[in-house]
């Protein structure tokens, strides 16, 4: 019994720090037609956007909106396959 609750404890220890650790973890994802960049930490929140505005001037202004949008869904999704890819490495508990 002692060794199932160690195993346990450990397990938690090991997921407590992967999330502990998304809030630190920068991603950065390049918004489409040089436009400018989006960054979202681990977790996948929006922490900055970065506009070219020289872009911005000579690109179609109803596209920036979709763009931006399409930069920071791509840089969440790798923030979610990133996270993903940290738990699987964690050693699974498994009940004997």
């Amino acid at each position: 019994m002692v060794e199932v609750e160690s195993e346990i404890a450990e397990y938690l220890n090991q997921v407590a720090a992967i999330e502990a650790s998304r809030a630190d973890v920068v991603l950065s994802q390049k918004i489409e037609a040089g436009l400018g960049e989006v960054k979202v930490n681990g977790e996948g929140r929006l922490i900055h956007v970065h506009l070219n505005l020289e872009s911005v001037r000579t690109s179609n202004p109803d596209l920036l909106g979709t763009r931006v949008l399409r930069a920071l869904e791509a840089a969440r999704t790798e923030a979610s396959n990133q996270y993903k890819h940290e738990l699987a490495k964690v050693k699974q508990f498994v009940i004997r």
